[in-house]
């Protein structure tokens, strides 16, 4: 169910009375009317595995077009454009309404980011707030107390911040992963040529395209077989194309644009690579392990922490042509052990990186108990 709730006049824009919503043990509060990205991926990811794992969960967003993904997943929404501005949100009757109204049953309130730290002390005093570090930004973030870490590296950064700014903080490593409905788990792969080298992402400086573009290449001069299939659009898809064509290779690279079907997209293809110069943690890895594929990734904090060297993949250095090429390489010459890395990797998809896994760790860090 879906309640939204217009931001000039406050009044409920359905028939649906707040009242009948349940009552949430825990709140994921996305403030930004971003529609699209890794962070809004992750935080519906959070949602959903509470979810999954039992909880009474209730996702806060200002984004229509979120709230209706969101919804369709079978999570509570709380529509209300004034949640991007931490004035409007602090202030507006409607939103403080549901605030208080949801403090009776509330156990945890999770933020993606730190800008409506006052709802901390304010309107959700006494409930605990947690905030999500997606990215290295510190801003109001050290206001929070409980603070969230996707990756090893990053935690052991904030536990350093924390210790030499003289704050009490707890650090917890939580987990991401896919959402369910976009990318469903399918049976280990069978062995077979290594044809099609994937990779997906926003084609820009810091994903590393140009990387991989360059590294396909070395590996195509004797393997007229090989392409490259690349799911994505940005600021660098015209030199990446200029690229390939400078490199020969213009006409074995598929250029597919934004995809939505990120399961059809897994299965079209043999290999998956992450070629990114700094990854906080990435989910596009888990959903090919979702989808049984070995992985290679660059040597950044979120894909060290999920690719098991030698297991279910490669991990090469960041900007290493020469490495990546003999990764794709070694991939390619040896199906059989490629094909064992995406069983390992589903494998440890299943025990990691699920909805119900994800959920079960959350809601472990969060201190959060069962639903009757």
């Amino acid at each position: 169910m879906i309640v939204s709730l217009d931001s000039d006049s406050g009044r409920s824009g359905s028939k649906l009375d707040l009242a009948e919503t349940l009552h949430p043990q825990f709140v994921v509060l996305h403030s930004s009317d971003n529609q699209t990205g890794g962070v809004v991926s992750a935080t519906i990811f959070y949602a959903l595995a509470l979810k999954s794992a039992g909880y009474r969960v209730e996702f806060w967003t200002p984004s229509k077009t979120v709230g209706e993904q969101v919804s369709a997943l079978g999570i509570p929404v709380f529509c209300h454009t004034g949640l991007k501005q931490a004035g409007v949100a602090l202030l507006h009757p409607s939103i403080v309404r549901r605030m208080l109204r949801a403090r009776k049953s509330l156990k945890a309130v999770l933020h993606p980011c730190g800008k409506h730290w006052l709802l901390a002390v304010t309107w959700l005093r006494g409930v605990r707030h947690s905030v999500v570090f997606h990215n290295e930004k510190m801003r109001n973030r050290w206001r929070i107390r409980h603070w969230l870490a996707i990756s090893r590296a990053h935690r052991n950064t904030l536990e350093d911040y924390a210790r030499r700014s003289g704050l009490a903080r707890t650090v917890s490593i939580i987990r991401n992963g896919p959402i369910a409905d976009v990318s469903t788990s399918i049976a280990p792969r069978t062995v077979k040529p290594v044809q099609r080298i994937g990779a997906a992402g926003v084609l820009a400086h810091h994903k590393g395209i140009d990387v991989l573009i360059q590294a396909f290449a070395r590996v195509a001069e004797d393997r007229p077989g090989l392409r490259l299939v690349l799911a994505g659009d940005g600021p660098e898809l015209g030199s990446c194309r200029e690229l390939a064509l400078n490199l020969g290779i213009g006409d074995r690279v598929e250029w597919l644009g934004w995809v939505r079907d990120t399961r059809r997209f897994f299965e079209s293809i043999d290999l998956f690579c992450l070629a990114s110069r700094r990854e906080a943690f990435g989910i596009v890895i888990t959903e090919a392990m979702q989808s049984g594929l070995a992985v290679i990734a660059t040597d950044t904090p979120g894909p060290r922490d999920i690719v098991v060297p030698g297991e279910t993949g490669w991990i090469v250095p960041i900007d290493d042509v020469d490495a990546m090429s003999r990764a794709i390489r070694e991939a390619v010459d040896d199906p059989e052990r490629t094909a064992r890395f995406g069983t390992a990797g589903f494998e440890r998809f299943k025990a990691n990186y699920s909805v119900e896994k994800a959920g079960q760790a959350l809601a472990e860090v969060l201190g959060l108990s069962r639903s009757p």
